[in-house]
Parts: structure tokens; C-alpha cells; sequence
């Protein structure tokens, strides 16, 4: 069982950004894909749904919170705690520190293969 998202070592932005950009991180929740997110230059992402289609956006931080804004979420941003555990890459939303966290399964730097009905034959 892990602890708390308070009691562990929050990733600065400065961080998250040194380890992402230029790469794209594969996420599960529970032994289940949750999702993939490329991480592009001047803080820019492109974030994949389990289901192939992407959306584009942004995040910043301010202190140990990442927030990730996307083109076609409506709310605002989604704000997140990110921390290393015994080498695993942990994040949980930032307004539920009670929730079970993502982790990441595995990155690489090739590029998100988007779907999507825009596409085409």
C-alpha cells in the first residue's frame, strides 16, 4: 500500500519537465491502460484516451502541483501530485489525494498514433 500523496516527494515542475519532454509515457491505473501522453516542447502535450483518439493541449506548474489543460476537456485544468516511489513514476489528481494513483508503465520517444474520425480511408 503506498503512502499518501502529502507524505511522499512531489515532483517539481522544473522535474517533470526534464524527465518528459521529448517523450511519450504510458499510464495504467489498476493494471489497466489509462492512457499515453506525448510530451512535446514549450510545455505542450498531446494526451491519448484508451480508446486511440487524442487531444492537445498544455500544462504548467506552480510548485509541486502539474496542472494540464486540453483543447476539448471543458473545466478548466486538471491539476496532479507526481512523485517517484522505489523508481516508479506515481501521479494522483491533485483534488483527490485519496484516489489510486496512475503509474507509468513505459516510455519511448516515438510519436502518439492518434485515431480518429477526421482521418479518413
Amino acid at each position: 500500500m503506498s503512502l499518501p500523496a502529502q507524505a511522499q516527494q512531489a515532483m517539481s515542475p522544473e522535474a517533470f519537465s526534464a524527465l518528459t519532454t521529448g517523450k511519450t509515457l504510458y499510464f495504467s491505473q489498476n493494471g489497466r491502460f489509462y492512457g499515453a501522453e506525448q510530451y512535446l516542447p514549450n510545455n505542450r502535450v498531446r494526451w491519448q484516451y484508451p480508446d486511440g483518439e487524442c487531444t492537445d493541449g498544455s500544462w504548467q506548474g506552480s510548485g509541486t502541483t502539474l496542472c494540464f489543460e486540453y483543447e476539448d476537456v471543458p473545466g478548466g485544468a486538471q491539476c496532479w501530485k507526481m512523485w517517484d516511489e522505489a523508481g516508479q513514476l506515481l501521479a494522483r489528481r491533485a483534488d483527490n489525494p485519496d484516489d489510486i494513483p496512475i503509474q507509468l508503465e513505459r516510455q519511448d520517444e516515438l510519436p502518439l498514433p492518434c485515431a480518429g474520425p477526421d482521418l479518413g480511408v
